[in-house]
């Protein structure tokens, strides 16, 4: 397979092997393409998280089940710091 990447994308691979970092530029690649598949896949755990939590919504609004205004925006905001906090671990880990 043959990958061509822009001037920047591959000067910022090279350095990388260069740095010892990777051993080649195939396994920079590698990793760049796992660090892709594991954003795909917190993607679609965000989506279903997100679906689900409008299903419960509608089964609790049909139930009488209000939130008022500022009862939202503090759960909101604690989500996400939540969410921001395990985003910037993920990204320390890498």
């Amino acid at each position: 397979m043959k990958v061509h990447l822009p001037k920047d994308l591959e000067s910022a691979l090279r350095a990388m092997v260069a740095s010892g970092r990777y051993p080649t530029e195939s396994e920079a690649v590698a990793a760049a393409v796992r660090l892709l598949q594991d954003r795909e896949l917190l993607r679609e755990a965000r989506l279903r998280e997100i679906r689900e939590s409008i299903r419960e919504g509608d089964a609790s609004a049909e139930t009488g089940g209000w939130l008022e205004g500022g009862e939202v925006f503090a759960w909101v905001s604690a989500e996400g710091r939540k969410r921001l906090s395990a985003e910037r671990r993920r990204r320390k880990r890498a």
